[in-house]
């Protein structure tokens, strides 16, 4: 799996424990849909990125968004491929905007519509191609890294 810029060298994220900052959208988020307007889409990714990130054409559909940090997005790809990138979270006017230190040339803006807590839906463009995603956010009591406690030793194989 390819890992691309990695942002841990930001203060928000090497300020570790409970009182560290959190995005306003908090969470793993898994793509139920993902639409493309148009019959003959562009990339959603630019030359520079596809080839840094080694994906194939087709493989830049979004699988899950990973709001962590303020300022850091994670783009989990299609094809296993993690994508960090750098956010701006607008709450009041709903809108969020994506942009990649790898390729300056790479821009995504969306507005936000939050329907309950775990329930997310964005509408804007991915590198000038209009785009619909509808997400849900993973219970965390389902993650086995939150759910299971930390473990020292196993008696017993997991």
């Amino acid at each position: 799996m390819a890992v691309h810029a990695h942002p841990f060298l930001s203060p928000e994220v090497r300020q570790g424990g409970s009182n560290r900052l959190r995005s306003p959208l908090y969470g793993i988020w898994i793509v139920d849909d993902f639409s493309v307007a148009g019959i003959s889409p562009r990339p959603l990714l630019t030359d520079k990125l596809a080839s840094d990130l080694n994906v194939e054409p087709g493989g830049d559909r979004w699988s899950e968004l990973i709001f962590d940090a303020p300022s850091v997005l994670t783009i989990h790809l299609s094809n296993g491929v993690l994508d960090y990138t750098s956010i701006v979270i607008n709450q009041i006017n709903n809108t969020v905007s994506v942009s990649d230190e790898a390729d300056p040339n790479w821009k995504s803006d969306f507005a936000y519509q939050r329907t309950g807590d775990q329930l997310l839906s964005l509408q804007g463009n991915i590198n000038g191609n209009a785009v619909a995603l509808k997400l849900h956010r993973l219970s965390q009591s389902n993650n086995r890294l939150t759910s299971r406690g930390f473990h020292w030793i196993n008696e017993f194989p997991f």
